[in-house]
C-alpha cells in the first residue's frame, strides 16, 4: 500500500499544474501597471514567503532599467520609501492580512504614490477595500489549491508570472519527479554534520560540537539566486526545520567565515550554484577545510528556468528535512501566541 502523502507532500504534488495554469493566465493588464514608462521607482512588497516574489520583481525591475526596492510592508510603513513618489506593489497569496492593509492604506494617503496588488485569490479583503475606495490596479488570478501554511504553489505562481511580464519567458520543467531525488544527497550532507573527526579539535570546538547533526544552516548565494535564498530562510524557520542565516558569496569573504572557524561543527553551508555564479562558488569552497560540512544545490540551467528550477529544489529540500524532524510543514501546529502575533494590529 502507497504511503498516504502529508499535507506538505500534496501541496508539492501539485507544483506541476500550477506550473501549467500560470502559463495560461492574463498577464496584460498588471503587465500594463507594472511596464508603464512614467518614471517612477517601483517598491515591492511581500510577507512572509512572498517577500521572496518581491525580491524576484525588484531583481526583473531593476534588469529592465527600473529604479526598485524589495521590502516588508512593516520596512515600507515605517521607511522614508513611504513617502516618496513610486509605484507600490504588493505581492500577496490571500490579501487578508493586516500588513497589507495597512500597506495600502499607507499608500492610498499619499497623493505622489500609486498602489496595486498581485493576488492568487478572489474576493478578499484588500481587493474589497481597494475596490471600495475605486482602486483599479487590482490584478487578482484564482490559484485553487490551497498551499496550507507555507507559500509554495503562490510562490511558483508569483515567480511564473513574473518572468513572463518582463522576460517573455514560459517556463518548462522537463522531468518533475527529479526533484525528490534530492534526499539523497541531503541524507549524506546531513550525516556529514556528525561523523566529522574531532581528534586534532581543541576541547572547546569539540564540547560545543556534540557529536549530532546540526539544525544551523548558512546559505550561500549570487545576485542571480538571492530570490531562491530569501524563500529558503523563510521556509526553514516557518516550517521549523533549521535556523538559516543567508549571504551572498563575496560578502561571506569579509569576515563571515570566522564563525566555521572559531566556532567549528555547529554550522553547514548549503551553497547555491548557478552556471553563471559557478566560478566563484567553486574557488570559495574549493579551501573551505574538510571539517565544515557542504552541500551544493546546483543547476545546469541558466536564467529563468535556473531560478524556477533552485526554488523547486529549496521547497524539496525542505521537505525532506521536515521528515528528519517527523513534521509535516505545510500543516504545523500553530501556538496561540503566533496566531495573536500574526493578527497584531499596528499604525504609525
Amino acid at each position: 500500500m502507497a504511503k498516504r502523502m502529508n499535507r506538505y507532500e500534496t501541496v508539492l504534488s501539485r507544483l506541476p499544474a500550477t506550473l501549467e495554469w500560470s502559463h495560461g493566465q492574463d498577464i496584460a493588464a498588471v503587465s500594463g501597471y507594472l511596464l508603464e514608462p512614467d518614471g517612477l521607482p517601483r517598491i515591492f512588497l511581500g510577507s512572509g514567503g512572498s517577500l521572496s516574489a518581491a525580491q524576484l520583481a525588484m531583481q526583473l525591475s531593476v534588469e529592465r532599467g527600473v529604479m526598485a526596492a524589495a521590502m516588508t510592508p512593516y520596512q515600507y510603513i515605517f521607511s522614508a520609501w513611504s513617502g516618496l513618489p513610486a509605484r507600490v506593489f504588493l505581492l500577496s497569496a490571500g490579501g487578508r492580512n493586516v500588513d497589507a492593509l495597512n500597506a495600502y492604506r499607507t499608500a492610498h494617503e499619499n497623493p505622489g504614490q500609486q498602489f496595486g496588488v498581485m493576488l492568487m485569490s478572489v474576493a478578499s479583503l484588500l481587493e474589497e477595500t481597494m475596490r471600495g475606495d475605486g482602486e483599479e490596479n487590482v490584478f487578482t488570478y484564482e490559484l485553487r489549491r490551497r498551499d496550507g501554511f507555507l507559500a509554495t504553489n503562490s510562490l511558483l505562481a508569483f515567480y511564473s508570472l513574473l518572468f513572463r511580464i518582463y522576460r517573455g519567458d514560459k517556463v518548462r520543467v522537463d522531468d518533475w519527479s527529479r526533484f525528490d531525488s534530492i534526499g539523497s544527497p541531503l541524507k549524506a550532507f546531513m550525516e556529514s554534520t556528525y561523523t566529522l573527526d574531532t581528534g586534532e579539535w581543541n576541547e572547546h570546538d569539540a564540547a560545543l560540537y556534540g557529536a549530532r547533526e546540526t539544525d544551523r544552516f548558512y546559505v550561500l548565494y549570487s545576485p542571480d539566486s538571492m530570490p531562491v535564498a530569501v524563500d529558503m530562510e523563510s521556509r526553514f524557520s516557518e516550517g521549523s526545520v533549521g535556523c538559516l542565516q543567508i549571504s551572498d558569496y563575496r560578502n561571506f569573504a569579509h569576515g563571515r567565515f570566522n564563525w566555521f572557524h572559531q566556532r567549528k561543527g555547529q554550522t553547514a553551508i548549503i551553497a547555491i550554484v548557478t552556471p553563471e555564479s559557478a566560478r566563484i562558488a567553486n574557488d570559495i569552497l574549493a579551501v573551505l577545510p574538510d571539517d565544515i560540512p557542504v552541500m551544493r544545490l546546483e543547476t545546469d540551467k541558466s536564467g529563468s528556468a535556473g531560478t524556477i528550477d533552485l526554488l523547486v529544489k529549496g521547497m524539496h529540500l525542505a521537505k525532506h528535512l521536515g521528515h528528519r524532524w517527523g513534521l509535516d510543514i505545510g500543516a504545523p501546529k500553530v501556538a496561540d501566541f503566533g496566531r495573536t502575533i500574526h493578527s497584531m494590529d499596528f499604525d504609525k
